[in-house]
């Protein structure tokens, strides 16, 4: 916007009062962002006065490009945070790939290789499991065995110390990393959409993923299917 003209005063003389959906609306009533931010895009007129301004050499063209993509990214998050409420049914969550990464429709969700390994393990229990028993042998080899893959950083030996570390809770290790988790979740999808999909619990009682297994898309890194049972009982 301050491209666009020469001073400040004119940017203020120039913006529209009344909100069209353009980048050069006021929005004193704050409301009113919703609508610019709905359609990401400049009036004819103010998209006139950029281009008259980038050939003219008061404004790079890359700069003007560039807010229009951020303004189109912000665009498609708020459609896609208004449209998932529409829909009753939940949104696949998939895993895939060589770093068995976490997406979402239209959402990589930013999970560390430990919490990845970490929400895999839940996820193969729907029946939950208690905390303290991530410390059973069982469950700490099937979390090694899911974190060795895809660790990107130290030799067997410090990977396997770094996860025993973890679900030991050296250090409440361990639970800062399921609230990371949940973080990762409600930064993706807002607060109560996240609420199926993270792990969640009572202290001393079963963590679990409340997300039905049908909505579960999960391929291994040679493209098969991982199987993750039935959670229609849980204890």
């Amino acid at each position: 916007m301050r491209g666009m003209f020469d001073t400040l005063e004119e940017l203020a003389y120039r913006a529209h009062q009344e909100p069209r959906g353009c980048l050069l609306d006021m929005c004193e009533e704050k409301k009113d962002i919703s609508l610019k931010m709905r359609t990401a895009d400049a009036c004819p007129e103010c998209m006139a006065r950029i281009r008259s301004r980038v050939k003219s050499g008061h404004m790079d063209a890359k700069v003007a490009i560039d807010c229009f993509r951020l303004m189109d990214m912000v665009r498609r998050d708020l459609m896609y945070r208004r449209r998932w409420r529409l829909d009753v049914q939940p949104g696949a969550l998939r895993i895939s790939g060589y770093a068995q990464q976490v997406d979402l429709p239209g959402k990589r969700v930013a999970l560390s290789p430990i919490q990845r390994a970490l929400y895999q393990f839940f996820l193969l229990h729907p029946e939950g499991v208690r905390l303290v028993d991530l410390r059973d042998a069982a469950n700490m080899e099937q979390v090694m065995a899911l974190y060795f893959p895809i660790a990107t950083v130290g030799n067997m030996a410090t990977q396997e110390a770094t996860i025993r570390g973890v679900l030991l809770d050296v250090e409440g290790k361990l639970q800062q990393h399921l609230s990371r988790i949940r973080r990762a979740f409600r930064q993706a999808l807002g607060m109560d959409e996240a609420e199926m999909y993270v792990v969640n619990g009572t202290p001393g009682e079963r963590y679990r993923i409340a997300l039905d297994r049908q909505y579960l898309l999960w391929a291994d890194r040679e493209g098969g299917q991982v199987d993750c049972g039935s959670m229609s009982n849980p204890t």
